[in-house]
């Protein structure tokens, strides 16, 4: 199985990918968010994806690739601010039932 890994700290996506890796999984390996598109495809299963990336934020890329696919997307994140993270995904799921609505409406 393809797993898509979007880190910009080497050593935990160095980790994450080795672990992974000792498991079966074919990981791909993304350092910031435009990295991540350039490289999703229809052949990743899952994406394990960081919240504070250089270029694109991980909530900017989840919102890219949900155009394109609906496979599961782990969001990483460091931030200890419980208000922040859920200010963001709250913004992330409004965002998520709007382009829902809208491909429904197609």
């Amino acid at each position: 199985m393809d797993l898509l890994i979007v880190e910009d700290d080497p050593i935990i996506r160095d980790g994450m990918s080795e672990y992974l890796s000792e498991w079966g999984y074919h990981v791909i390996e993304a350092r910031d968010g435009r990295e991540a598109l350039s490289l999703f495809n229809k052949d990743i299963k899952v994406v394990l994806l960081d919240i504070q990336l250089p270029f694109m934020n991980g909530l900017d890329v989840l919102k890219e690739i949900r155009k394109e696919s609906n496979i599961p997307v782990l969001m990483l994140t460091a931030f200890n601010n419980e208000e922040y993270k859920i200010e963001a995904f709250t913004q992330l799921r409004s965002e998520e039932r709007r382009v829902g609505k809208e491909c429904r409406s197609r």
